[in-house]
């Protein structure tokens, strides 16, 4: 095999492994596959491998309407990135803190905190 007859097949492998395909389009192999075509029917004549064809049946089923988000997209929600703040107290306030938190049944000082003064936030709005 010369120069030019395998710069043409990696040529052709790159151009197949870059290849996207729309959201439509995974939908209707997959349509096509649960009306009774065979794996390997539909994924030849979409041109793609059964695996691939596999996979898209698979996220379907387990993402439902999320299933194909776009590049670069997530299906999931994420979470609201949080901040840290801190601020200095004396002995005694931590101690009061500690006892209320305690008393109140709260989980840590922390979620004490964060629930007091967001709710202290909330009632002045």
């Amino acid at each position: 095999m010369g120069p030019t007859e395998l710069n043409e097949v990696v040529h052709e492998l790159m151009r197949r492994s870059r290849r996207k395909f729309t959201r439509e389009f995974k939908e209707a192999a997959v349509k096509r596959l649960e009306k009774g075509a065979s794996t390997a029917e539909v994924a030849s004549s979409y041109e793609i491998t059964m695996g691939t064809l596999q996979r898209w049946r698979r996220e379907i089923r387990n993402y439902g309407a999320t299933a194909f988000p776009g590049i670069g997209k997530s299906r999931h929600n994420k979470k609201a990135r949080t901040h840290v703040i801190s601020f200095r107290i004396t002995q005694d306030e931590y101690t009061h803190l500690m006892a209320l938190c305690s008393r109140l049944g709260a989980r840590s000082l922390a979620d004490f905190a964060r629930s007091r003064t967001l709710r202290g936030a909330s009632s002045r709005s």
